[in-house]
């Protein structure tokens, strides 16, 4: 099995989604808690970044971040997490937005972080859901969604999902 950040036995893959703008902390904070081998805890994730395509992510604080892949990325992923953006409701490429409808068709547990719920929204995986968001957009979110939605991932496919893995917090 590949190994974690750590070096531990990771069990499934995270594929953590920074895309332009991103905000470092969502990034950070994912790898640390999916990827980090804690005692008493499940073997962690395999974490895995990836952006709209390789090559430097711009953030607002400084600094970019370097990744190695693309959207093909989310491609075996068993959780994809999609990291919030300073812009709370970006442009994201097609090729971004069908990955995660492929994603999710495929029973990969999909997330977001913060102002990442808009993405999800862009894609319709959001469609008929309760769904959050920064509390500074909440209101953006609810009025955007019919709209963003310009994509549906829908269909009568079986679901999977997210379920508490043992030994973590949420």
């Amino acid at each position: 099995m590949p190994g974690n950040l750590t070096g531990g036995t990771a069990t499934s893959t995270a594929t953590i989604l920074a895309l332009p703008d991103v905000a470092p902390l969502d990034v950070v904070a994912a790898c640390q808690i999916l990827g980090t081998d804690l005692p008493l805890a499940a073997a962690p994730y395999r974490v895995r970044v990836c952006g709209e395509r390789p090559g430097p992510v711009p953030t607002r604080s400084g600094f970019g971040l370097q990744v190695d892949a693309g959207p093909e990325a989310l491609t075996g992923a068993g959780l994809v997490v999609v990291a919030g953006t300073l812009t709370a409701d970006p442009v994201v490429a097609p090729p971004v937005l069908e990955a995660l409808c492929v994603a999710y068709r495929r029973a990969a547990a999909v997330v977001a972080i913060g102002t990442g719920a808009f993405v999800l929204a862009r894609t319709g995986l959001l469609d008929g859901r309760s769904a959050t968001t920064h509390w500074r957009h909440s209101a953006d979110l609810a009025r955007r969604r019919s709209t963003c939605a310009s994509r549906s991932c829908g269909g009568t496919e079986a679901r999977r999902s997210p379920t508490r893995r043992p030994g973590m917090p949420w």
